[in-house]
């Protein structure tokens, strides 16, 4: 019985730990991301969303290829930590649901009642669409760490995926032409280099 509690107690303070590490957006890059002049890069952002990843059990970060410039492109699932645990099996109802014309009545029924309902968001597919990117790592953390009960409801019932960013390279292009200039009088022109605005991955 002493054992069952020790490993009990021991759960429960990994799992504050693990919560203790969850930095902010704004303890993270310094600043809150929206906050006027301020904008982080692509390699920033992934770095966050992978920090939350480490500590988070509602949040799964995926590898999904590489941008036209070679950056890692990702997507992030965030849902309750049930669904975050069974993911590959919610995936997979989901494949067969939508692909599988031959399943049974009753097999159908029961895949509908265990699935999940799957929604996919792509932010910043043009480079100049700076908001959306620079948004993620709010709706990151708020999805995350909300403690409202209507939405972790609602959590339980819907896998959302997440793309942080539709454009990378555009991205940093955007993001490193702005900075270079932040502060004089060419601050905010038109990107003319490899890909004007729209760059699409």
């Amino acid at each position: 019985m002493k054992n069952i509690l020790l490993f009990i107690l021991l759960g429960m303070l990994c799992i504050g730990i693990k919560a203790q590490n969850l930095q902010s957006p704004k303890q993270f890059f310094g600043f809150e991301p929206g906050s006027d002049r301020m904008l982080f890069s692509y390699e920033k952002l992934i770095e966050y969303l992978k920090m939350a990843e480490l500590n988070s059990d509602r949040l799964k970060l995926e590898e999904i290829g590489k941008s036209p410039m070679g950056k890692p492109m990702y997507i992030a699932f965030i849902s309750s930590a049930d669904n975050i645990a069974n993911l590959n099996s919610l995936k997979e109802i989901n494949k067969q649901l939508a692909l599988n014309p031959t399943i049974d009545k009753e097999a159908k029924a029961k895949m509908i009642k265990d699935g999940k309902v799957f929604i996919l968001g792509t932010l910043s597919m043009h480079s100049s669409e700076v908001g959306p990117s620079q948004a993620a790592p709010l709706i990151t953390y708020e999805l995350i760490t909300s403690k409202d009960s209507e939405l972790n409801k609602t959590l339980e019932n819907v896998v959302y995926m997440m793309i942080p960013c539709h454009n990378p390279d555009g991205m940093d292009m955007i993001v490193d032409n702005y900075n270079e200039y932040k502060g004089t009088k060419y601050e905010g022109q038109q990107l003319r280099k490899k890909y004007p605005y729209i760059l699409f991955s």
